[in-house]
C-alpha cells in the first residue's frame, strides 16, 4: 500500500475475530512467527481513512517471540530487528512513534 514504508506487524480485525486474534494472525501471515507472550500496551493509535470516511482506532500490542527467523510474506520485500530508538526513528507516523514508546515503557 505504501511503497518504501517502514512500520511494525499491522492488518485488519476480521469479522468474528478478537483483536489479540487478528494480532496473532497477522504476526504468523508477515512474518512466520508464533507469539510466546502477547501482552495490551498502554495506547490506542488512531488515523482518519479518506477511504470510507472513518476514523480508525488501532490497539497496540506488544509480542515476544523467541526465534528472530523472519519468513517474510508477498506483500513485504525487507525486515530489520531494530533497537527502540533506531525503531522509532525509523516510523514515519506519529501514531505508531507513540505505539511503539507505550510498548516500551
Amino acid at each position: 500500500m505504501y511503497e518504501h514504508l517502514w512500520q511494525g506487524v499491522a492488518g485488519k480485525i476480521e469479522k468474528g475475530e478478537k483483536a489479540w486474534e487478528a494480532v496473532t494472525r497477522e504476526l504468523n501471515e508477515e512474518t512466520g512467527l508464533e507469539p510466546v507472550r502477547l501482552f495490551v500496551a498502554d495506547h490506542v493509535s488512531r488515523f482518519y481513512e479518506t477511504h470510507g470516511d472513518r476514523v480508525n482506532l488501532v490497539p497496540v500490542f506488544g509480542i515476544e517471540v523467541d526465534n528472530m527467523n523472519v519468513v517474510l510474506s508477498k506483500e513485504h520485500c525487507e525486515f530489520q530487528w531494530l533497537d527502540f530508538m533506531s525503531a522509532r526513528k525509523r516510523l514515519v507516523w506519529n501514531g505508531q512513534k507513540e505505539g511503539i514508546k507505550s510498548v516500551f515503557e
